[in-house]
């Protein structure tokens, strides 16, 4: 137990929370938790839910907020996958970029990755015939000649004739990144589509999609790019048994609010997909959830969970380990900027300095 403790706070030490320890750190998740399984069970049931912006700036716990929802998500048979945005090769003007990163990091239980999970599945007979007749539907679109590939080479020699099949090119979308033409744009989105749907397909209630660092939106070269990444928006928050999780700072709120005050609407170009999401924007048709805010009150419910961790990594004396505690969210109340990361990094940091270092033990 003391190795996967010491892991738990070397991720600590760098503001990182462990997935495996977030039950443990997540503090004042309780209506959160409510909302959530709410999220879910819409899509699960009606096979759409409407998009969820998570605001916060750096440090405030937005993306612990996004690894939650991440869990939450497992805990409840829904498939998820995260991508972190940025304006070059990652922008959401162009998801055909980033179509192979969500293929690939698709987790469904312990399997990661489209590629596993539908490896280990096609084995189960009930499972690949909902795959096959999930292929011939519309929307399988184009991924459907490639999943009735990989049925097909299943039932002729095994799972061994899988591991290096064409077909996997197509599925993970390994044959749209090297294209920035606009119709790979939309073929890049009619397979995240798809994906969605063959999640369902295979007994999972959806695909949870996080965008993380959706403010990198005014990064891209003008407004031109900007319209096509709104566009991309308004066709990802209409897709079937997909729920999207974007994860944000005020500047997206900002750039798209100084897109609609200079009249971006009145242009007759302006696609429907991106006209979608612009008036749902404006008419605040979309939830905005912050992380929850730290008091004292969660903040020593904080600081004594990071310090029982700690406990279980490394022997220190009880007493010791509770002064120190209580005097960190002291100063941590003095400080005006009152974020989760920065309480957590200051206790880690302060029981590491009065903790005597054997130079033979590993950290």
């Amino acid at each position: 137990m003391s190795e996967l403790a010491r892991a738990a706070i070397r991720k600590l030490r760098t503001g990182v929370v462990p997935t495996w320890e977030l039950a443990r750190l997540s503090v004042g998740y309780d209506r959160i938790r409510l909302d959530l399984e709410r999220s879910l069970d819409e899509l699960g049931e009606q096979e759409h839910c409407g998009p969820m912006f998570v605001r916060g700036e750096w440090g405030t716990g937005k993306t612990h907020f996004l690894a939650y929802v991440r869990t939450a998500a497992a805990r409840h048979w829904h498939a998820s996958a995260r991508i972190d945005l940025n304006a070059r090769g990652m922008s959401l003007s162009h998801p055909q970029r980033f179509l192979s990163l969500i293929a690939d990091s698709v987790q469904a239980g312990d399997q990661v990755g489209i590629q596993d999970v539908l490896h280990r599945l096609i084995t189960i007979t009930e499972v690949r015939q909902r795959v096959h007749e999930f292929s011939e539907t519309i929307q399988a679109g184009d991924l459907g000649p490639a999943m009735r590939a990989l049925c097909s080479e299943f039932e002729s020699c095994g799972a061994l004739g899988l591991a290096n099949h064409a077909a996997w090119s197509v599925i993970r979308g390994a044959d749209l990144s090297w294209s920035d033409d606009p119709s790979k744009r939309a073929k890049a989105l009619s397979r995240i589509a798809a994906l969605a749907g063959l999640c369902r397909a295979i007994g999972l209630k959806g695909l949870i999609l996080i965008l993380d660092e959706a403010e990198t939106i005014d990064q891209l070269w003008n407004v031109r790019s900007r319209l096509a990444a709104y566009a991309v928006l308004g066709q990802l928050f209409e897709m079937k048994s997909l729920w999207c999780v974007l994860g944000s700072t005020l500047r997206f709120d900002r750039t798209v609010q100084s897109d609609l005050s200079g009249g971006i609407l009145a242009d007759a170009s302006v696609s429907a997909d991106a006209r979608r999401f612009l008036h749902g924007w404006k008419e605040r048709s979309y939830r905005v959830v912050e992380p929850p805010m730290i008091d004292r009150g969660s903040a020593g419910e904080l600081a004594k969970a990071v310090s029982s961790l700690y406990q279980l990594a490394y022997a220190l004396l009880p007493g010791d380990v509770e002064a120190v505690s209580a005097r960190c969210v002291e100063d941590w109340m003095r400080n005006p900027v009152r974020n989760p990361r920065r309480l957590v990094r200051l206790l880690v940091h302060r029981l590491d300095a009065m903790r005597k270092l054997d130079p033979y033990e590993a950290t």
